[in-house]
């Protein structure tokens, strides 16, 4: 849920930041942020996948570590893309670098719900993921969009990019700690099933 509130502040808000704050970079904004959210995004996705399968026999916590190390360095990448107020490319590389290295948690969430759930009732537990996660994201744009008008800052990029970084910081901070309590509760879980990882 945590995630996703960071997903949806950005999906929605840093496209306002960047066209108000950067208007002669409108061009340029619109083709590397759909490239970056593609390549990118994709990329991060599939390293995801990637390292689940290489480290999973290795520690049961390495679904949640692999998230949560996705976390930590894309947040920084987030942050400096909406604090940045004066250079456009390096504002747009920390958007690169959000999507480059923090997608990669969709392949370890569903794994883990994957090998912890009665096989039967799969869908109905993907399924409650996604409306918790939606719900989530959907409660974060009403907030932020009631801050915006509530303190007159459509016209502020600064403050928009201010609260972004706010959101995003909650929203990767939260998610982090929930991929660890998550990890150490897979981790029980499994071994109380007799599995057990030569790295735990």
């Amino acid at each position: 849920m945590f995630r996703f509130m960071a997903m949806f502040a950005c999906d929605y808000y840093v496209p306002a930041f960047f066209l108000g704050q950067y208007p002669k970079y409108r061009a340029q904004f619109s083709i590397l942020y759909a490239a970056m959210c593609a390549v990118c995004g994709l990329s991060s996705s599939i390293q995801g996948g990637v390292l689940s399968d290489k480290y999973k026999t290795k520690s049961h916590r390495a679904y949640s570590y692999i998230a949560i190390g996705g976390a930590l360095i894309s947040w920084p990448f987030q942050v400096m893309s909406c604090l940045t107020l004066n250079n456009f490319w390096m504002s747009i590389t920390g958007v690169g670098g959000k999507y480059l290295f923090g997608e990669n948690f969709w392949g370890p969430n569903i794994a883990m719900i994957s090998n912890s759930c009665p096989q039967k009732k799969l869908g109905n537990f993907i399924s409650a993921q996604n409306f918790f996660n939606i719900l989530a994201g959907c409660a974060t744009t009403l907030i932020f969009g009631s801050a915006v008008n509530t303190f007159n800052l459509a016209n502020s990029p600064a403050a928009i990019g201010k609260l972004v970084a706010l959101f995003c910081s909650i929203g990767y901070g939260g998610s982090c700690l929930a991929w660890w309590k998550a990890g150490k509760h897979y981790k029980k879980m499994q071994e109380a099933e007799g599995n057990f990882c030569d790295g735990d």
